[in-house]
């Protein structure tokens, strides 16, 4: 073989080694820019997803009687682990404050890790 197929061959591997290497760097960003929630997401606010953000006259009502508000992340993509954990410490909460589950019939929507 000649030297000019040698050189191909090694520009060709580094070449593919460094793609390799720059995808991993990009998959390991996207992973942690998705392991947890962005700070808006306070501690007074459900997390639901779904496709729009529609606020609901039931969503409106639950949340004047029990100071409990819903926000839907939109097209953010966010890891749902991180939702449900989110909204259990949110429900376990209020379980405490009420001293029952009660509440969880009245909840207007599917909310992940609590009902």
């Amino acid at each position: 073989m000649n030297r000019t197929f040698y050189i191909f061959l090694i520009i060709c591997l580094v070449g593919t080694t460094a793609l390799h290497a720059q995808k991993q760097v990009s998959l390991k960003k996207i992973d942690s820019m998705v392991s947890c929630a962005p700070p808006q997401y306070s501690d007074s606010q459900f997390i639901y997803h779904g496709i729009t953000n529609a606020q609901t006259n039931k969503m409106g009502t639950f949340t004047k009687k029990y100071d409990i508000g819903f926000h839907n992340p939109g097209c953010i993509v966010m890891n749902r682990e991180h939702s449900k954990a989110h909204n259990i410490k949110i429900a376990e909460s209020l379980t405490s404050a009420i001293g029952s589950k009660d509440w969880i019939s009245e909840l207007p929507l599917k909310i992940d890790g609590v009902n």
